[in-house]
């Protein structure tokens, strides 16, 4: 037979433009919307119809828990929605990495008349006490309820055990008189293996979850969306996050204990001598008890819970199974921690 010649086609690499994850996610949206699964609406609508009874159980003192497979953002939404007719509506994204729980507390503040609260020193108080004085005053002067909506409780920006502990305190000690709490809080979950590991049996009481089984089988484009590609910083903008994260750190700093911030130093210095700029527990602790800090294993995972809460350091496992810690910022911070003296004028 005659044999025909393939045509080829090249492809110009070079100039090749690679969408960015947000403009994926808007693009499979679009898509998606172009073609909504009938299927989609049914549950939304049997979702719709339990809103009653999530209600009635936030009104009883449990917080509900939303599970199940897909994004239950949307959900979420429209639950708040339906809330609004009862009180003041708060969303809190947990998969955001960045989310910082001390500055939410410190903007309930200044939303919700507690201005004046800690007299100017709100922001260095722990975030056990700064959401006891945030739940006293919503008990005391609130006459409506407080729904907080949390976004993937178990996400990377809450994961810490002292972020789960200053939720559940705020709910709990936001309880008047009559029994009601005047904060309440709805939260989905995606990892159900990992929220059972989340929260110690004290915590898990003070929360008194009602757990809702919700599978919208829904894709993650908002939560995709939330991950925006990072630019290159230039020089200058460089220096100046550099030096304000200095500045944060030293802040820190000079809110703990003393004895926790030499801790920390010993980290510093083992860090800055290593290859790896990653330290094991245990040479942790016996560089602690060689500088006389007496810390075991208990004392140690607290301070722990209370550096990654402050995202002062980052706990990895290696391939190993061994765990390491390190201080995430950069190897001149790191030094600024070793440097840092509290000033006692």
């Amino acid at each position: 037979g005659k044999k025909t010649k393939r045509k080829t086609q090249t492809v110009d690499v070079d100039n090749m433009t690679v969408p960015t994850a947000k403009q994926c996610a808007t693009d499979v949206e679009e898509l998606r919307m172009a073609t909504v699964n009938i299927e989609y609406d049914k549950i939304s609508v049997q979702c719709h119809n339990e809103f009653h009874e999530w209600s009635v159980a936030l009104a009883a003192a449990e917080s509900v828990l939303l599970y199940g497979l897909g994004s239950k953002r949307k959900t979420l939404t429209f639950f708040g929605k339906y809330l609004s007719r009862e009180g003041d509506i708060v969303r809190l994204d947990g998969y955001n990495p960045d989310v910082n729980l001390s500055q939410f507390f410190n903007l309930l503040r200044l939303s919700f008349g507690g201005s004046n609260l800690g007299d100017g020193t709100f922001e260095s108080y722990s975030l056990k006490k700064q959401s006891t004085l945030l739940g006293n005053l919503f008990a005391m002067e609130r006459s409506l309820p407080l729904f907080i909506l949390i976004n993937n409780i178990d996400g990377l920006g809450l994961q810490s055990h002292l972020a789960q502990e200053a939720l559940a305190n705020l709910k709990t000690c936001s309880k008047r008189s009559n029994g009601s709490f005047m904060i309440r809080i709805v939260a989905t979950v995606d990892n159900v293996n990992s929220a059972l590991t989340l929260w110690s049996p004290l915590v898990e009481h003070d929360f008194n979850w009602a757990w809702r089984k919700v599978s919208t089988y829904e894709q993650y484009f908002e939560e995709i969306k939330c991950w925006q590609e990072k630019e290159n910083p230039t020089k200058t903008k460089k220096s100046v996050r550099v030096r304000s994260s200095c500045v944060a750190v030293d802040k820190v700093l000079a809110a703990l204990a003393p004895r926790h911030a030499h801790v920390l130093q010993v980290l510093a210095k083992l860090q800055l001598k290593s290859s790896s700029s990653e330290v094991t527990i245990s040479e942790w602790k016996d560089a602690c008890k060689k500088k006389m800090l007496p810390y075991n294993d208990q004392q140690i995972r607290a301070l722990m819970n209370e550096y990654i809460d402050h995202m002062l350091i980052r706990l990895t496992i290696d391939d190993e199974g061994y765990e390491r810690v390190t201080i995430p910022h950069s190897r001149k911070q790191v030094k600024e921690i070793l440097k840092f003296k509290r000033n006692t004028s």
